[in-house]
């Protein structure tokens, strides 16, 4: 593999050319060890199972832009809208059949069957694991597609870019309205993306620190493979060695509290299990809504109002009477439980069990202070649920004594049974690089054929030294028009 960087190949003997950008053979070698090593951890699993014929699965799905540009393009002789191409391909398929287009990671779908080699996405012809070459497989008419099959996220519509992002998003458990979309922190407020000031919270990581499995939209991600992490390139176990040291210094540090921080007005990370957004939740209002601040099940439903900054959404509940500030500094003693009043409401889940608490702690956020969202006039307004730990056990007792939460449950069994990830099966060469990974598909080649290959191989060898053995004799660079010229000669 030669990148676009020059290469030079030297003889330490001879004083090496200062080049900017250039890298030494030994140092290329070394990088792509290390990249072999970062794509092992990006891309663990083996990729030689399409799960189109699993049927519908919970799994990793990817969408691939190019392949909906060009179908749409190409393959739209009814002259559908654009939508109509939206498609998804597994965990297999993005790595066999698609590594060189532009996808967009969306993570976890359920019920979802690969488009991969059907009529979903014609451009892209058969699927390589399947073989499918002749004909292409009809499409799951099942599948649900939104706006992250398009690269676009969240209630605000946005591009994920990950240099541009910071905090956390979260993905709604339910998703029978936003299709399990991801949401920005301020938008599940109902506050402009950026509009919190996160200067205070947010450090900067240093070149050291293990980089995250997550790619900005737009980047195929096995490009983003080929370039070295910094300038100087550095050995692998020099590498993981700083990387070892510079985790084992912020390990001692602060950082479990700020992973879980959040903004003001949200519950911490550690306070809930799942999270189900204002859509889904108005849609199933006489089931969800009334779980707001049921204790054991679900924190206070978070309001979603729209409001152009922090203060304005502040004000806007305090006038609608849904906020209660209390200085916990000044009032909470160590040896007791903070309680605020709670205001009840017969509703429909008053039949479900009978609650004998007349108050309740409502938790403490980031500023000392807790808040009570008013639960007799809360069910009015959109608001999200942030269903704590243990909330499935909880909830499965309850459904024997009401015929309207058991028919959502039947529904949606994801919320008192585990919700199975499909994971494809570990990939054994994991720990191999590409010459390890060559050997051993030499060895599994018929006698014959593997005495071709390495007849050929030989002869490559030969023709390459001769080629580049000038460059190492004389110390000049070999540039990559001198590698294209190599390969056209031949």
């Amino acid at each position: 593999m030669i990148s676009e960087t020059k290469t030079v190949i030297t003889d330490k003997t001879n004083t090496e050319p200062d080049v900017s950008g250039s890298v030494t053979a030994l140092d290329y070698i070394e990088e792509q060890t290390l990249l072999e090593r970062e794509a092992a951890e990006a891309m663990p699993y083996d990729p030689n199972r399409c799960t189109y014929v699993d049927g519908p699965l919970r799994q990793q799905v990817y969408a691939c832009l190019t392949c909906q540009e060009k179908s749409f393009e190409n393959h739209n002789k009814l002259k559908k809208k654009k939508s109509a191409f939206l498609s998804g391909i597994c965990y297999s398929c993005s790595i066999q059949c698609h590594s060189s287009h532009e996808l967009v990671e969306l993570f976890v779908k359920r019920d979802f069957v690969c488009d991969c080699g059907t009529t979903r996405m014609p451009a892209n012809g058969g699927c390589n694991i399947r073989q499918n070459f002749d004909s292409l497989d009809p499409h799951e008419s099942d599948n649900k597609y939104d706006h992250n099959f398009a690269g676009r996220f969240c209630h605000c519509d946005r591009v994920y870019e990950v240099e541009n992002e910071f905090g956390t998003m979260y993905q709604c458990a339910l998703g029978d309205v936003c299709g399990e979309d991801w949401y920005h922190e301020e938008c599940i407020l109902g506050l402009p993306v950026g509009s919190v000031d996160r200067s205070q919270k947010c450090d900067i990581k240093n070149e050291l620190e293990p980089t995250a499995n997550v790619y900005e939209q737009g980047v195929n991600m096995y490009d983003k493979l080929d370039s070295a992490a910094c300038e100087s390139v550095k050995a692998p176990d020099e590498i993981l060695e700083e990387q070892g040291k510079a985790t084992q210094e912020n390990d001692e540090g602060d950082d479990s509290e700020d992973e879980d921080e959040t903004i003001e007005g949200l519950p911490k990370p550690s306070e809930f299990d799942i999270f189900v957004c204002w859509k889904c939740v108005d849609k199933n209002q006489a089931v969800l809504g009334p779980l707001s601040g049921r204790p054991n099940i679900a924190l206070p439903g978070v309001v979603h109002r729209e409001s152009n900054n922090f203060e304005e959404r502040q004000q806007w509940l305090r006038d609608e009477g849904l906020w209660q500030d209390t200085d916990l500094s000044l009032k909470r003693p160590h040896d007791a439980d903070v309680t605020l009043e709670r205001h009840h409401k017969k509703s429909r889940l008053d039949n479900l069990e009978t609650i004998h608490e007349d108050r309740y702690d409502d938790g403490v956020f980031n500023d000392g202070k807790a808040y009570k969202m008013k639960q007799s006039s809360l069910q009015d307004y959109s608001f999200s649920l942030f269903l704590v730990p243990g909330f499935n056990q909880r909830l499965a007792g309850l459904r024997a004594h009401n015929t309207e939460l058991d028919r959502f449950l039947s529904k949606n069994e994801f919320f008192v049974t585990p919700d199975v990830i499909y994971q494809p099966p570990e990939d054994t060469d994991t720990n191999s690089s590409l010459l390890d990974a060559g050997a051993s598909a030499l060895e599994a080649m018929p006698r014959e054929q593997g005495l071709d290959s390495i007849r050929a191989y030989d002869l490559l060898r030969e023709r390459l030294h001769g080629f580049l053995k000038p460059f190492a004799d004389e110390g000049k660079i070999v540039t990559e028009a001198d590698i294209k010229g190599f390969w056209e000669d031949k």
